[in-house]
Parts: structure tokens; C-alpha cells; sequence
């Protein structure tokens, strides 16, 4: 398990620099080649359409009548598989033996900070896996009431105003960043700059 804990924070790691790294050569872009950020820009965009992506947010797939028709195959082990993560994370979990074998965080400021931010993490999940198994039980032996539940969520997280986003030209923020690239490319640089210095400190 401390192996497995190990791999998952490194990934992590890596993949936070990574993402820090990207963010500072766009900074370092916007500021003294604004063209290149642009032709930059450009060319993520013919990669990634908001043809297709709309395209595939009109696709109607029906989860919930799926789920239904195999409700006993699918609901008991996910209902097992939640309690059990409950129970794994309230009883089993050793979360100052994570913290120690794994973040290692090396003062008593950020020791503090992981531990706050661990039981928050570790009770959201417990949070969400008691909503997974309750619709588990309700998947399994009221599917009428399921079924309901799960309309009301996809009238509530409907996707046409992300879709009115999507199909909304956004030239006018790329020509706003090139006019002020100065000021935006200092602040996305110096910012980058900085969460890259704190994880380089911190992680290695």
C-alpha cells in the first residue's frame, strides 16, 4: 500500500510541475512574443472544436435505463464497494502514516495544512459514497424513484448553457490578452514563477 500511496504522489507531483511549467511558457509567450502566443492559440483551436464537443453534449445516452436493467448486477457490488470504502476510510485508513510515509511535509505550518486538507478530502468522499450507496439501494429495489431522481438532475445540470458558451466566439478575450499582453503576460509569468518555485521546494 505504501508503494501504491508512493507512485499516486509522484504522479501527482509531476503532473502539478507539468502543469505549472505549460502555464509559465505561455506567460513568458504572452509577454515578449505575443504573435507566437497567438499562432499558438490558433492552432489549439483547430485541434480542439467546439463542433465536437457540442456534438457530443446533444447525444442523448439514457445511463439511468441501463442501470435499471441491470440493477442487480450493477447495484450490490456498488453498494458494497461504497460501504466499504466507507468503512476503509472511517476504521482502516492510517492517515497520519500517510502523511508521514508519503507527503513527509517538513515544518509544523505545513503539517498542519496537509492534515486539514486530508480530513476535508477524506470526509467528502465519505460524504459522496454515502449519497453513491443510498442511490444504489434505490437503484436496486425502487427504480420508478431513481429514475426520477435521475431526470431531475439532468434538468438541473443541462447542458445548453454550457453549450451557449461553447458556440460564443471568444475573439474579443484574445485580442483584449494581445493589447494587454504586458500586463497579463507579467502577471500569468511572475505567478507561474512563483507556484513553480514553492513546488520545486516543496515536492523535491
Amino acid at each position: 500500500m505504501d508503494i501504491i500511496y508512493d507512485i499516486l504522489f509522484v504522479g501527482f507531483k509531476f503532473f502539478a510541475v507539468f502543469l505549472i511549467f505549460i502555464s509559465l511558457i505561455m506567460g513568458a509567450l504572452i509577454l515578449f512574443k505575443p504573435s507566437s502566443a497567438a499562432n499558438l492559440n490558433r492552432f489549439f483551436n483547430r485541434w480542439f472544436k467546439t463542433e465536437d464537443i457540442s456534438k457530443s453534449m446533444e447525444t442523448e445516452i439514457s445511463t439511468a435505463d441501463l442501470f435499471i436493467k441491470y440493477r442487480f448486477i450493477l447495484g450490490v457490488p456498488l453498494f458494497i464497494g461504497a460501504m466499504y470504502t466507507i468503512y476503509y476510510l472511517i476504521s482502516i485508513f492510517d492517515q497520519s502514516r500517510f502523511i508521514s510515509m508519503v507527503i513527509k511535509p517538513s515544518t509544523e505550518t505545513k503539517e498542519l495544512f496537509v492534515v486539514i486538507l486530508m480530513d476535508v478530502t477524506r470526509w467528502f468522499f465519505v460524504l459522496w459514497c454515502l449519497v453513491g450507496a443510498f442511490l444504489c439501494l434505490l437503484m436496486t429495489f425502487a427504480p420508478d424513484k431513481f429514475k426520477d431522481i435521475t431526470k431531475s438532475l439532468d434538468a438541473f445540470f443541462s447542458t445548453e448553457k454550457v453549450e451557449s458558451l461553447i458556440d460564443t466566439p471568444h475573439d474579443t478575450i484574445d485580442n483584449w490578452v494581445l493589447r494587454n499582453h504586458i500586463i497579463v503576460g507579467f502577471i500569468l509569468l511572475m505567478g507561474s514563477a512563483f507556484l513553480f518555485a514553492i513546488c520545486l521546494n516543496y515536492f523535491f
